[in-house]
C-alpha cells in the first residue's frame, strides 16, 4: 500500500468512526432526555451499519478532503420526537440533542490532540500521521455541523435562541436547506467560512522540531 492509499484508508476509518460517535451522541442524549425513538429504531449503537450513509459518510468526505483538504460529511439523521422529551422543555431538549453531536467531535479532537502531544514528547513519530488525521477530521466535523444551515446541527442550536418570529423563518428555510448547503459548498462559501477556523486548530498540532 503506497502512502496516498494509506492516507485515504486512515481518513476513511477516522471519518466513519467519528461520524458514528457523532450520531451515537445524538441518540444517547435523546434517550437520556426521555425520547426512545432512536433506540427503538436501532440507532443507540456504535455499529457503523446503523449510522453510515455510503455517499454522505464515505464518498463525499473523501472527494472534499482530496479537493479542499477539509473533511466534510454526514451520516443518517437520528430520529427525534420532541413530544417524548421529558427532562426539559422540547425546545431546549432539541437544542441539547443537536449540540451533542459536534460536542462529541470536539471531545474526540481534544483527546487526539492530547495523544499527539504525548506521542511527540515520547518521540513516537509513527503514530503522529494517524492522530493528526483523526484530530482534523473531528475538528472539521465539529465546525461544519455547527453551521447554522438546516439540516445541520447548528441550525437547531441557533433556533433555540431565536425569537418565535425568526424561528418561523428558519422553519420556512428548512425544506430548502440541503440545496442552500450544496450551493454554498459548490461556490466555496463554506470553505471560506470554515477554513480560518480549521487552520487555527491545525496550528495547535505539535510537530517534531
Amino acid at each position: 500500500m503506497d502512502a496516498d492509499t494509506a492516507q485515504v484508508a486512515i481518513f476513511a476509518v477516522a471519518m466513519i468512526s467519528s461520524l458514528v460517535l457523532h450520531e451515537f451522541a445524538h441518540a444517547t442524549t435523546a434517550f437520556w432526555l426521555g425520547d426512545t425513538t432512536a433506540a427503538y429504531q436501532g440507532r443507540l449503537t456504535l455499529n457503523p451499519l446503523a449510522h453510515i450513509d455510503p455517499f454522505y459518510s464515505i464518498l463525499l468526505p473523501i472527494m472534499l478532503y482530496l479537493a479542499t483538504g477539509i473533511p466534510l460529511g454526514g451520516a443518517k439523521p437520528v430520529p427525534v420526537n420532541p413530544q417524548l422529551i421529558r427532562r426539559t422543555s422540547p425546545s431546549r431538549g432539541m437544542m441539547l440533542i443537536a449540540a451533542a453531536g459536534p460536542l462529541a467531535n470536539f471531545v474526540l479532537a481534544i483527546l487526539a490532540l492530547a495523544l499527539l502531544y504525548l506521542c511527540s514528547h515520547l518521540e513516537w513519530y509513527k503514530a503522529l500521521p494517524t492522530l493528526i488525521i483523526f484530530y482534523m477530521v473531528n475538528i472539521g466535523l465539529g465546525i461544519f455541523n455547527l453551521l447554522p444551515i438546516p439540516p445541520l446541527d447548528g441550525s437547531r442550536v441557533l433556533n433555540y435562541f431565536l425569537s418565535y418570529r425568526h424561528s418561523l423563518v428558519m422553519a420556512q428555510i428548512a425544506p430548502y436547506g440541503m440545496f442552500i448547503l450544496y450551493f454554498l459548498i459548490w461556490t466555496g462559501v463554506v470553505n471560506t467560512v470554515t477554513k480560518p477556523l480549521y487552520l487555527f486548530f491545525s496550528n495547535l498540532i505539535p510537530f517534531p522540531s
